[in-house]
């Protein structure tokens, strides 16, 4: 029996940045959406006090930034990633990578400004979780 090798293609910046794009939208529309339900009916009455839904907000952070951090997690895919026909892989075997380095990537997006100009500088295409990771983001074949 003969094995097939896979040749993957890096990943462009500008599908890379897509991507994020999409993923960003979703998470903020969860987060818009979250905080809504949870403060309730009240946001309809004429009275309303926005603090509360600040508050509502300020207190959802930590949820947001998890679903940030673990986006990957499924298949090495976010959704953002699946539409665009993109995935992670390690650096060395191109193999679907652990839970904790798809983590550790998605860390590094809290300075997602920054992480972009490092990619976009980058002449492998890579971020500073990339780096740390040791992962690639390449086309699905």
């Amino acid at each position: 029996m003969t094995e097939s090798v896979i040749n993957y293609t890096k990943a462009n910046v500008y599908d890379r940045a897509v991507s994020f794009i999409i993923d960003h939208i979703i998470i903020t529309f969860i987060w818009g959406l979250s905080s809504f339900l949870i403060s309730g009916s009240d946001m309809l009455e004429s009275d309303f006090d926005p603090t509360g839904l600040r508050n509502t907000m300020l207190g959802t952070i930590p949820f947001i930034l998890l679903l940030y951090f673990c986006k990957d997690l499924l298949y090495g895919k976010s959704p953002g990633r699946w539409l665009m026909g993109i995935m992670v892989r390690t650096e060395e075997s191109y193999q679907l990578p652990s839970k904790k380095q798809l983590f550790i990537r998605n860390l590094y997006l809290v300075i997602w400004p920054i992480e972009y100009l490092v990619l976009a500088a980058s002449e492998d295409n890579k971020r500073w979780g990339d780096e740390k990771a040791n992962t690639v983001v390449v086309y699905t074949p």
